[in-house]
């Protein structure tokens, strides 16, 4: 893709965003929760503690 129709299509998007703030928050939430969704299949429901370096209690 060219740097021209590069350009065009960031302002394009922009202009969308702009006019389109309802559904981008709707497909911004829907994103996250199947990443979250996701997650929780990947870990079975548990959260992974020795990944994010342990629970360091006594």
């Amino acid at each position: 893709m060219t740097e021209e129709a590069r350009s065009a299509q960031r302002e394009y998007m922009r202009r969308w965003r702009e006019t389109n703030k309802d559904k981008l928050k709707v497909y911004r939430d829907r994103y996250w929760q199947r990443k979250a969704e996701a997650v929780k299949v990947e870990n079975n429901g548990l959260h992974n503690y020795n990944k994010l370096g342990g629970d360091n209690r006594a």
